[in-house]
């Protein structure tokens, strides 16, 4: 037998119930505190059969639960209706980061795009969910979503969710040390590396001649060092030689210091 309307023989309690119940509080979306409420908990689930299960329903379900069995609730406001529309949303969010708009236009029971959307901005707006509406490809995009009401017996699976992310956190900052511990032994070799490339330019600085040009390490250029070895040596050479030996030996003395600054560096 299908619900109606309010009976005018039920008790003063229940009429005082469905005060608490009547959901459509703009920004609210948990609802089990009302079960803790005294009113509540004297209620008669043979007299407020129907207003306890609308309080479950908008507490765990959506709306494609109330499709599901409408004669098991009281009939609904268009505010009501629009809140558990928003719910049901919110509950799709915990499913798909990307959800189609014919899906949602289909499980909520709505043919107006605009509308639609319009419950989504509501919810970006009430900061009950966020993320993007692309209407281009027709998606809602999710970011994040508050949390819903859960049932006692979904305690356990949210204990084990806990869990396991606990772990994998646990796992990603081992990870984390790890490569920092890396970072710290590769800058010491580098600062090592850098202290006893400085010491063996300063040795070879110190045997060349004062003219010959210093090497300075913080600017990084060795061309002082090297012009002034391949110049020297260049001299031995000129006007005993024809030219094409000099510069192939030029050429072979620029090579020869070239790996021996590398040897230094390495």
């Amino acid at each position: 037998m299908q619900f109606t309307g309010w009976s005018p023989c039920l008790s003063l309690q229940v009429e005082a119930f469905r005060s608490l119940v009547y959901l459509r509080e703009v920004g609210l979306f948990v609802f089990s505190e009302l079960f803790d409420h005294p009113l509540i908990k004297s209620l008669d689930e043979k007299d407020a059969s129907h207003d306890l299960a609308m309080l479950r329903l908008f507490c765990y379900g959506t709306y494609n639960d109330y499709k599901a069995a409408k004669t098991s609730y009281p009939p609904l406001t268009p505010l009501q209706v629009r809140k558990l529309r928003q719910l049901s949303i919110i509950s799709a969010c915990y499913l798909q980061k990307l959800i189609p708009y014919d899906h949602l236009l289909q499980m909520l029971e709505l043919s107006s795009l605009r509308e639609l959307e319009d419950l989504i901005i509501e919810l970006f707006y009430l900061e009950a969910a966020c993320g993007k509406l692309d209407q281009q490809k027709g998606l809602l995009v999710v970011e994040s979503a508050i949390g819903r009401d859960l049932r006692e017996t979904e305690l356990p699976k949210l204990r084990s969710d806990l869990e396991a992310w606990c772990n994998r956190v646990d796992v990603v900052v081992s990870e984390v040390v790890g490569e920092m511990e890396k970072a710290k032994k590769i800058k010491h070799d580098w600062e090592l590396g850098r202290t006893a490339l400085t010491e063996k330019i300063n040795l070879l600085n110190s045997l060349g001649k004062k003219d010959a040009g210093k090497f300075d390490v913080s600017q990084g250029s060795a061309l002082p060092f090297c012009y002034y070895f391949k110049s020297h040596l260049h001299a031995s050479v000129v006007g005993r030689r024809s030219s094409l030996y000099c510069k192939q030996v030029e050429q072979f003395l620029t090579v020869v210091l070239v790996l021996s600054l590398y040897s230094c560096i390495s």
